[in-house]
């Protein structure tokens, strides 16, 4: 449940490993929430489509109250024919796979929020 970030230069990486450490700079443990989110995330960007009933019973959530933020902030991709949602998926159609699949991966992603949005 952990994550390590290495340092981000090769030659200071390198360094680190000559000298026998590992090269991270900063590790953090991820919560419940984050793996929920990585899952959720992962999902879109590999197979371009969510299972919210699968993963509503992995989680015991509830799908569209616990990311009633991200789907409402999803309805402009919907509206530009990027993304389509229905009660079981949410899935990123052709034309959003080409042009927006990160973007909209980042819809679920807390660490790209605007300073004051609601968690």
């Amino acid at each position: 449940d952990g994550m390590a970030q290495n340092v981000k230069s090769f030659e200071d990486w390198r360094q680190r490993l000559d000298a026998g450490s590992l090269p991270t700079e900063r590790g953090l443990t991820r919560t419940r929430d984050d793996r929920l989110r990585a899952g959720v995330i992962m999902a879109i960007m590999c197979d371009g489509e969510v299972d919210r009933t699968a993963i509503e019973m992995a989680w015991q959530i509830d799908f569209s109250s616990r990311f009633a933020f991200e789907l409402e902030r999803l309805r402009a991709f919907v509206a530009h024919g990027l993304v389509e949602i229905d009660d079981e998926r949410i899935r990123v159609t052709n034309r959003g796979q080409q042009q927006a699949l990160r973007s909209i991966a980042a819809v679920f992603d807390l660490g790209r929020r605007r300073p004051g949005a609601a968690a």
